[in-house]
């Protein structure tokens, strides 16, 4: 998207890579090569969204906000990140165990491992800025 655009175009993507590799029979993921640990051989995967508009940033927003059993409001940070990856994920190259594509589909993210879903939100959240901006 180009930042001095008044308006999103639809069409617009945001593409990431990330990184899954393993590591004492764990996975372990790297949103670029700098985060990655040294010793790791890391396979790289890509995923592609489209812009967030107005919309829904404030969708996402409003499902941010819960209303605690105190009568307080909280932020669930979890909540956002797995709306915005439905809302937003076009397409992506991630395998099943037999090798065979998983479509990009609500469904399928319900069941990626989490540390490959936090490793695609982390991704999406550098490429938007937002992260950048909670390590700031």
């Amino acid at each position: 998207m180009s930042k001095t655009s008044l308006f999103v175009d639809p069409k617009d993507e945001i593409n990431v890579k990330f990184y899954i590799g393993i590591k004492n029979n764990e996975l372990i993921g790297a949103i670029d090569e700098v985060s990655q640990v040294n010793g790791v051989d890391y396979e790289e995967h890509v995923a592609s969204f489209r812009e967030p508009n107005y919309r829904d940033v404030c969708e996402l927003a409003d499902k941010a906000m819960t209303l605690t059993q105190d009568g307080e409001y909280a932020v669930g940070v979890a909540k956002v990140r797995m709306s915005r990856i439905k809302k937003l994920l076009k397409s992506w190259d991630l395998k099943d165990n037999d090798g065979k594509s998983v479509p990009a589909v609500p469904a399928s993210i319900d069941t990626l491992n989490p540390v490959v879903a936090f490793t695609l939100a982390a991704a999406l959240e550098f490429s938007l800025g937002i992260l950048d901006e909670a390590i700031s």
